[in-house]
């Protein structure tokens, strides 16, 4: 690039004298006062495309506080003010940096004795492999020769003079180590909190462990206005004014929250972590102990306004570590109170959750900062690197086979854990969204002067390329032709280069069972092995057990009323005592799960509930040892439409297709949304419920109330069962931060039929049918390495080469009809 080395005043003129590099038509000198208002051209000239020093002369007639010069191929100049003699200068020659003035070879342009057509090639050779002339790069060539020159760059060895500390310190600075855990939720969303409204001061005690809050609400957290990342919606909380279609509401500017859990053995804790979605303030508090705050002052009272506003969406974590001094064996109690920033706020929030995270024995792991620490990355190799056409060909190799980071970000923020829980924060979905692109990325570079089968197979199972071009979605019953178009078309032959739509959906097929799943570091297999031998197995492994035996005989009472009524004024409101292990169920009728209309996933059929009654409600008693002596003890419902569970008349959780409709929900409540039988199913963990349970021989009550959406619905259905799940070797779930993302083979997915791709050319390829298991892989890679030696690729890789470092102006359609310029076909035939 053009560099300013010289400034003066003389008299009433400016002048700039600059060094512009060989290879450039035209230069032009433009001012500014501020940037941000953009720049003004003032001086420009042609020149001869020989390297020169170029002097700038103009009146000093307006405050001017930046200058920059800019040069190009073309001939043409912009308007400017001055252009003549007087103002525009050039003489061919190079500017000799004062430090170097002593050097045997100048640092920067000709050597004494080379001609300047030398000085033009180095200049040519470095615009072309490199990303343009830099002072090392142009005295390395100047010392070594251009043949030599390229041969260093070519050679996948790196030179003794390659390595760049400069490089190597900055590039440093773009990521971070990270420790490998494991963490243990002991308090999760969705579990059930006792809540105060704040339209005044909750008693002083309300912290406190021993504190009776019997007569509190009790609710799922998070707590806010129901827009969708809340269970328990406050929708008198917002301040309205008196309208002519409404009355007025005083709304309220705090909520305290508050909830007792039990822990087992909390000296085996070694970190503990606070983590929480907020909108706007908050204290938290363990045992009466304050543990965390945000954007509140001091003593906050129920009247009291957070500092400002905060967007809940991506949780913080504070580390509570150095309070595990108040943690007791046993019950515990987390309180919080949770302030808006004012009575008009569109929203509040609060989800908050106590992590248990432990170091696992493993090394860490390199893990970039950011996206734009990416984007630097690329950068930072492009200026600093002296492999400067290992950095250029690894942006060629990622631009040719190109993913996209936000479409990654939001497939991970959909996400699910084995729970059917939302596996990961906004957050963290970019980190990993950046980790996946610079995986593939490095990958790039590293490989950028390899083999073409090893980028085109690695792209492939890479999990960006998976995620961006849907193959994640490509399964036998429909295939998805998104992958198998573009690797034919984009990524190999090139548009319509002897490939037919017939093609594509046989590959489609190929490649269908393709996708992504979550690792251990130390699982990871290497490339090739992660493609050619990939996992098979979900990221989440369990064996379950169901020895508790609940599958069997429950009451079950059908939603014509309350179950449990209590008469208040003229109205009958549902309470719990129906869920309570004394109430007497000896009326209720008895039937084997899954209950339900029938439709061939129901033992108990009940055949005179549409249109009549929208809810049933069940029991099922049962005896259990120690629980804390099970593994991981939870609740799995398959279930249409809604339902909330409870254990000895405690709520434990509920589907999300029941939020908002009341705790406990009237009978003829409608569920608020869906959900398929056959969908997935839903899991709530006992062990933050532990405490309810009795131990043998006492007996315990299941109890489950399920909605439909409608009266009239087409179904409902019902199968709950008791589960001890252990967790498999090699087992993590999506959202846990420690994993990283491969590619998965999925044979359940994968069309085993055959498949015929390039039928009746010498080309053709057959795939035999029934390749079953792990062997079902091999249908799409044998066709990447069929299509490796094809001689579509052969010519659309050779020509996107040609278009990068020579001319753009041939295609696989001029280089076919060979109305390309001479030069450039005799060039490809060469590279063919």
């Amino acid at each position: 690039e053009p560099f300013i080395y010289e400034t003066e005043l003389k008299g009433e003129q400016i002048v700039v004298s600059v060094h512009v590099p060989a290879g450039h038509m035209s230069t032009v000198l433009e001012i500014s006062n501020d940037v941000a208002t953009g720049w003004q051209p003032i001086v420009a000239g042609q020149l001869t495309g020989e390297e020169g020093l170029v002097t700038f002369t103009f009146p000093d007639n307006q405050p001017i506080r930046f200058m920059r010069v800019q040069a190009g191929p073309s001939a043409e100049l912009p308007k400017v003010p001055f252009t003549a003699a007087g103002h525009f200068s050039v003489e061919p020659g190079f500017y000799v940096f004062p430090e170097y003035e002593d050097a045997k070879v100048p640092p920067f342009g000709l050597n004494p004795v080379w001609s300047l057509g030398q000085a033009k090639k180095i200049g040519h050779l470095l615009n072309r492999i490199a990303y343009g002339p830099s002072l090392l790069d142009v005295s390395k060539v100047e010392e070594i020769g251009v043949e030599a020159y390229i041969d260093s760059q070519l050679n996948p060895s790196t030179a003794d003079w390659q390595p760049s500390p400069r490089l190597i310190k900055k590039e440093a600075e773009l990521f971070y180590s990270h420790e490998p855990t494991v963490e243990k939720i002991h308090m999760e969303e969705g579990e059930t909190w006792r809540y105060f409204k704040g339209t005044k001061q909750p008693p002083a005690s309300w912290r406190a462990l021993n504190f009776d809050d019997s007569e509190w609400d009790a609710g799922p957290s998070g707590f806010g206005y129901g827009d969708n990342d809340d269970m328990t919606k406050l929708s008198d909380m917002r301040f309205y004014e008196e309208t002519a279609d409404e009355p007025a509401q005083p709304g309220y500017l705090s909520l305290f929250i508050r909830r007792k859990f039990q822990l087992r053995n909390p000296s085996e804790i070694k970190q503990l972590i606070f983590r929480v979605d907020y909108d706007d303030g908050f204290i938290a508090y363990l045992n009466g102990r304050e543990i965390a705050r945000a954007n509140l002052d001091g003593v906050a009272r129920y009247n009291t306004k957070a500092k400002k506003g905060h967007e809940a969406g991506d949780p913080v974590d504070f580390d509570i570590t150095k309070k595990l001094g108040i943690i007791l064996e046993g019950d515990n109690v987390l309180a919080i109170q949770v302030h808006n920033d004012k009575l008009t706020s569109n929203d509040l929030t609060i989800i908050p959750r106590l992590v248990q995270r432990t170091k696992l024995d493993l090394p860490p792991v390199k893990r970039i900062k950011d996206i734009s620490s990416l984007q630097q990355l690329i950068h930072l190799r492009g200026i600093y690197s002296r492999r400067q056409l290992q950095a250029v060909l690894a942006e060629f190799w990622e631009n040719h086979f190109t993913t996209d980071y936000d479409k990654l970000v939001e497939y991970l923020e959909d996400l699910e854990n084995s729970d059917g829980r939302e596996s990961m924060s906004s957050k963290q979905a970019k980190q990993e969204a950046t980790q996946m692109e610079w995986q593939e990325y490095e990958f790039f570079h590293d490989n950028a002067l390899g083999n073409f089968g090893d980028l085109l197979l690695y792209s492939a199972t890479s999990p960006s390329m998976l995620i961006y071009l849907d193959n994640v979605l490509n399964e036998k019953e429909e295939p998805n032709e998104n992958y198998a178009r573009e690797i034919l078309e984009l990524f190999g032959f090139g548009v319509d280069n002897r490939y037919n739509q017939t093609d594509i959906e046989e590959l489609a097929k190929a490649f269908s069972g393709w996708n992504i799943r979550k690792a251990w570091p130390g699982d990871v297999k290497p490339f090739p092995m992660s493609a050619r031998a990939p996992f098979t197995e979900e990221s989440a492994q369990y064996q379950d057990d169901n020895k508790l035996k609940t599958g069997r005989v429950w009451r079950y009472f059908k939603g014509l009323a309350e179950p449990s009524p209590k008469k208040v004024g003229n109205d009958m409101i549902p309470t719990l005592e129906w869920a309570q292990p004394g109430f007497n169920d000896t009326k209720w009728s008895r039937g084997t799960v899954s209950i339900g209309y029938g439709d061939n996933d129901d033992k108990t059929i009940l055949g005179d509930m549409r249109n009549r009654y929208t809810s049933i409600y069940l029991r099922h008693a049962f005896s259990i040892e120690d629980p804390y002596g099970m593994d991981n003890l939870m609740l799995h419902v398959e279930y249409d439409d809604g339902f909330i569970a409870y254990l000895n008349g405690e709520e434990i959780g509920r589907s999300s297709t029941m939020n908002f409709t009341g705790s406990p929900p009237p009978f003829d409540v409608e569920a608020n949304a869906g959900h398929e039988v056959t969908a997935k199913p839903a899991m709530i963990n006992l062990k933050d419920h532990f405490q309810l349970l009795k131990p043998s021989p006492e007996q315990n009550v299941l109890a489950i109330q399920v909605h439909n959406t409608t009266r009239n619905s087409s179904d409902l259905s019902i199968h709950p069962r008791l589960i001890e799940r252990k967790t498999l070797a090699g087992s993590i779930e999506n959202g846990d931060p420690s994993g990283e993302w491969t590619f998965r083979f999925i044979p359940e997915q994968h069309h085993i039929g055959a498949k015929t791709l390039f039928k009746g050319t010498e080309h053709q390829h057959r795939i035999r049918a029934n390749q079953r298991g792990i062997n079902g892989v091999n249908d799409a890679i044998s066709v990447i390495d069929r299509m490796v030696g094809h001689p579509s690729t052969s010519e659309f890789i050779c020509q996107k080469l040609i278009n990068k470092f020579v001319s753009d102006e041939i295609s696989l359609q001029t280089y076919h009809s060979r109305t390309a310029p001479s030069e450039l076909l005799q060039l490809m035939d060469q590279a063919l």
